[in-house]
Order: C-alpha cells, then sequence, then structure tokens
C-alpha cells in the first residue's frame, strides 16, 4: 500500500524517508571495577554471603568482594579489602557485566581454605548450587574460574 502521505513528505522529497526514524544515540554508560574473592573449602564448596537488602541486588548471594567503584582497584588496595587475610591468587582474565545504567569490570582471586581453619560465616555451596543460587553477575565469576 502506498502512504497516504507520500505528496507533502519532506522525508520523501529528501530521499531520506527509509533511514526514518532514527533512533537517538545511547548515552555512554560508565564503567566500575570490581574485584572479588572466590574461596573454596576441603569439600570444593564455594563461601557465598548475602547481600545487603536494600540497594542493587539486595538480598542476593554474592561472591565475596570490594565495593564497585569508577577508578580500578589495584593489587595491594583490593588485597587489603580483601574480606579475610589468606593466600589469594590472581584468576587470570576478568569478568564483565552490564546493568541497565553501567558497565561492571571484575577482577578474581582465588584461595582454597585449610580444612582445620575457622569457615567464615555465610554460605557453602557445591559449584553446581551456587551457579544456580547466584545472579547472573555472579555467575560470570563462576565461569572465570572454571567452576560454571
Amino acid at each position: 500500500a502506498l502512504c497516504p502521505w507520500q505528496k507533502p513528505c519532506l522525508a520523501r522529497k529528501l530521499g531520506i524517508a527509509e533511514t526514518l526514524p532514527r533512533k537517538a544515540p545511547k548515552p555512554e554508560r560508565p564503567t566500575r571495577h570490581g574485584v572479588h574473592f572466590l574461596l573454596t573449602d576441603h569439600e570444593g564448596r564455594i563461601w557465598l554471603r548475602r547481600r545487603p537488602p536494600r540497594g542493587l541486588l539486595g538480598g542476593m548471594l554474592e561472591i565475596p568482594g570490594v565495593s564497585w567503584r569508577e577508578e580500578d582497584w589495584t593489587d595491594a588496595e583490593a588485597l587489603s579489602d580483601a574480606p579475610l587475610a589468606t593466600s589469594w591468587q590472581p584468576v587470570p582474565g576478568e569478568a564483565r557485566h552490564v546493568f541497565t545504567h553501567f558497565a561492571l569490570t571484575m577482577r578474581l582471586y582465588r584461595a582454597h581454605l585449610p580444612a582445620r581453619a575457622k569457615r567464615p560465616e555465610g554460605e557453602w555451596l557445591a559449584p553446581a548450587e551456587a551457579a544456580q543460587a547466584l545472579p547472573s553477575v555472579m555467575r560470570k565469576l563462576l565461569m572465570l574460574a572454571g567452576l560454571a
């Protein structure tokens, strides 16, 4: 069918009718950076903690980490803010996630809790259980560690 507005259409006269309407460019998303700490016990279970009830991902389980911020974390800064003192080893690579209002780049450290060591409070889940319980942003860290 022909458009009833063909004759008075300025876009048609200019030869740009097929390109309209044009989407407005999306605003640039700011990037935030985070570092998380994957701790496993002698049975291979992963230590998770619950996020505060309010805010982004409120009340959900997470792999413990430092706060997300605009500037990248140095290794020294991240390790000084680690949830517990142990021999954290960096995992090569990084995980990325995009929220509606910002992009997130995360690095990961990993450590193993000796069998006799006191376990930090939180939930301890097998990798498959953790993959089911975690939000997608945290599952990306499990994938980075080769556990999902």
